[in-house]
């Protein structure tokens, strides 16, 4: 049996669909997102903790020069450790037909027809390489997939100097690789970097590394002191050439991984507040709106013996009822945006197992605290229907104050026209309503902002590191230091226009009890391939002498300029050195290090040598230039700046096209919900007002401007509002960033702030457009019979 006063709810519900729809679905966008991330954040986060549980995921890294079998059994012995894995990792040049780019292979061994007892593999088809096989090798699957190779297939790798063919027994994953990505690059290159897990004794008999290993995994016991042990492991190591034991927290593919995790983190805390408080603010307008114009029936109500609690329930259903509804639409879009977005990251991260699944838990705090935000936005207007006496709510509500404003004393309102006049009156005279109703606006504008940001920041940065920094058309590594001739030969080659030595060297720097690795690059002076620019695009002509650092890696090391910093190098006899540090700069790489190349030499004790080094070519003749680079001995890599660049912004457009196209939707679902509302309860609370204007002679233009021109006004005030607070998100998005990975700079183009606006404006548009209609039939006959 329906109660009176739930007929009466259903009807107020009816009547106003189009306005509990519009709240419906700002509560379902901020449910969605709320599930959505917290979902993909949680699917995240159990199978990484499956899957490095189930695979041995070390706790510890260290490489070494070379050291003997031995050395493992000393650290083994280290209290507080208790799985020790000495194995050899190479980086190999591998030979694909058709393929005009460098590919490079990471080979890590494995025991002879086994498992390793730390990172063990998880394989997707096939098997562990076997014992008495040379050149089988597991490879990864991201590689594996982007060639079509499966068991049988084979593949030519050169290994140190001697090419070998790798015969394909298994598509598997680690946990050391779950992101995938070349030291230095900027995105996966599934085409160009692969790892494969190959028997020890390959790798063995290829480096003369007999009983001899260059890599050790650790584990260690629950409660051991992770520092204490690094310490322990770095002073074995240290006399064989150890480059710094190091945790998970600096291990390439987990901190990447993190970081996502904890950026899908991050959203659904921040965006779901935004959606919530948007439909809290609504529902306060909308239940006020109806209190008022319901105030004869709350006094008949209360005459008839309904007591405050019984009517205060009866309005909480009307607000717990839309918030459920939009709860209900948001768990549905939730689960469905949450599959996309687990097919978006799915590419980059790889986990044996990884479903989106709805935690019953997540669906009951999400909707629990969408009712809540329903329940806080609307207890002012309850508060006003308990506390309403009858004998008050049975005459008309007072009306507003129609004093002068300071517009009128000022005399300004003779620079306006009547419905001008009219309608700026009325938003002045309700300021609170006008600011909150243009902040909610602006938040749609917020959202679209810190959306787009993120790409904005990227495309500054690739103009300012490949436009500016990094010039070069193709840059060439090598496997090992080589004389300068070696950069001579390059210009040799048809096609190269000039040829720029490189020196890079990674080196431990220190200062007291801070410590960091790096790479130092050694520049030459006035080169004009590579240069050093700061994030504000300024160039620095490096100091004759001392260190410049980025302010990252000055931060960690916890050094300013003029200090004294320590350095040890990573690479051949472990030189120690001090440098002063010169300046230190905000770039864009984040932990970075720069000399001039021939202070760097002078450092390191060696004469004129190169790493790599940076050509310009002409660009008819540069496939033919990487073919060439490809058939030379000393040449590791070579890789097209522009293909680089090009595969970048797709990987990272694919990335966010998806989830860039939700918040527009989003962000339109707060302005319709914002401006359609506040248009439908001023046209409720000013119908009569309406039609008396076109009984006096106003044309229905003019009378739908001044409908118009209110929302035209908030619109107006909250786009500038939204596009600060965006920009303020912005910057945080980016200090929450680890500056280790990336720096992004805040950076927001000017399209961005106009797409925002553009957005805005069209929803804001179409909201009014639908409610104009409704003023067109305004019955002027029942306005003139309504009674004062």
């Amino acid at each position: 049996m329906v109660s009176l006063l739930d007929r009466k709810l259903l009807r107020d519900l009816r009547r106003m669909r189009g306005q509990v729809l519009s709240i419906a679905l700002v509560v379902a966008c901020g449910v969605a997102t709320n599930l959505a991330a917290l979902g993909t954040w949680a699917a995240f986060d159990r199978s990484r903790a499956r899957y490095y549980a189930d695979t041995r995921f070390a706790d510890l890294w260290a490489h070494v020069h070379r050291a003997p079998d031995v050395v493992a059994d000393e650290v083994r012995a280290i209290p507080g450790v208790t799985r020790v894995e000495a194995r050899i990792v190479r980086d190999v040049p591998l030979d694909i037909d058709g393929l005009e780019e460098t590919a490079m292979g990471h080979l890590v061994s494995v025991p002879d027809g086994g498992q390793p007892s730390l990172n063990r593999l998880y394989l997707r088809v096939g098997r562990m390489p076997s014992p008495d096989r040379p050149g089988e090798a597991v490879v990864s699957e991201n590689f594996a997939a982007a060639h079509h190779l499966a068991p049988g297939s084979t593949l030519p790798a050169v290994l140190n100097g001697r090419r070998q063919v790798l015969r394909i027994v298994g598509v598997g994953m680690s946990p050391e690789y779950v992101f995938v990505i070349r030291p230095g690059a900027l995105m996966p290159e599934d085409r160009t970097y692969a790892v494969f897990w190959v028997n020890r004794r390959t790798l063995e008999s290829a480096w003369q590394m007999e009983g001899l290993f260059d890599d050790l995994t650790l584990s260690l016991a629950p409660g051991t002191s992770r520092a204490r042990v690094i310490d322990r492991v770095d002073r074995v190591l240290a006399r064989w050439g150890g480059a710094g034991a190091y945790g998970r927290d600096r291990q390439p593919s987990h901190r990447l991984v993190d970081g996502e995790i904890q950026q899908l983190a991050g959203m659904a805390r921040t965006i779901p507040t935004i959606f919530l408080g948007v439909a809290a603010f609504l529902l306060n307008v909308v239940l006020g709106r109806v209190i008022r114009t319901q105030r004869e029936q709350i006094a008949a109500l209360k005459a008839l013996g309904f007591g405050p609690w019984t009517l205060g329930a009866h309005y909480l259903k009307f607000s717990l009822l839309v918030s459920g509804v939009g709860a209900l639409l948001g768990v549905g879009l939730g689960r469905f945006l949450g599959g996309q977005m687990m097919a978006m990251y799915q590419p980059y991260l790889r986990f044996p197992v990884l479903r989106f699944e709805l935690d019953p838990r997540l669906v009951v705090l999400a909707v629990g605290v969408s009712l809540v935000a329903s329940v806080v936005g609307v207890w002012r207007s309850l508060s006003a229907v308990m506390k309403l006496p009858a004998a008050e709510a049975m005459r008309p509500e007072a009306p507003a104050n129609y004093n002068a404003q300071w517009l009128d004393r000022l005399g300004l309102q003779r620079l306006l026209t009547v419905t001008g006049r009219m309608l700026l009156r009325d938003l002045l005279r309700t300021p609170l309503r006008l600011l909150l109703s243009s902040l909610a606006v602006g938040l749609a504008a917020s959202i679209l902002v810190v959306s787009h940001f993120s790409l904005d920041a990227i495309e500054y940065l690739l103009a300012l590191q490949f436009g500016l920094a990094q010039r070069e058309d193709l840059t060439v590594g090598f496997f090992k230091p080589l004389p300068m001739h070696a950069v001579y030969d390059l210009r040799a080659v048809p096609g190269v226009l000039s040829a720029e030595g490189l020196r890079d060297a990674a080196v431990r720097l220190s200062s007291g009890a801070r410590e960091r690795t790096a790479a130092i690059q050694g520049v030459p002076p006035q080169g004009r391939l590579r240069r050093v620019f700061d994030m504000d695009a300024r160039r620095l002509d490096l100091p004759e002498r001392g260190l410049v650092l980025s302010s990252t890696l000055a931060s960690r090391v916890g050094v300013r300029p003029g200090d004294l910093v320590s350095l040890r190098f990573v690479e051949g006899a472990q030189l120690r050195r001090t440098a002063r540090v010169a300046a230190v700069i905000d770039d864009v790489t984040g932990m970075s290090a720069y000399m001039r190349r021939a202070s760097l030499w002078s450092l390191m004790g060696e004469g004129p040598c190169a790493t790599g080094a940076a050509l310009r070519v002409d660009p008819a003749r540069a496939d033919d230039v990487l073919r060439r680079l490809r058939r030379m001995p000393q040449v590791a890599s070579a890789t097209r700046s522009d293909r680089m660049i090009r595969a970048f912004r797709q990987q990272n457009t694919e990335l966010m096209a998806g989830f860039t196209a939700v918040l527009v939707a989003f962000a339109g679902v707060i302005a319709v919900g914002v401006v359609y509302n506040n248009a439908r309860i001023a046209l409720a609370t000013r119908s009569r007002e309406y039609a008396t204007m076109r009984v006096l002679g106003f044309t229905r233009g003019e009378v739908a401007g001044m409908l118009a021109g209110e929302q035209a006004v908030q619109i107006a005030l909250g786009i500038p509002v939204g596009l600060a607070l965006g920009r303020q998100m912005a910057a945080g998005v980016a200090a929450s960033m680890d500056p280790e990975l990336i720096v992004l700079p805040l950076v927001i183009a000017p399209s961005t702030y106009g797409f925002a606006a553009l957005v805005v404006v069209v929803a804001g548009a179409l909201s009014v457009a639908l409610v104009r209609r409704q003023v067109d039939r305004l019955d002027m006959v029942a306005v003139l019979k309504a009674r004062d």
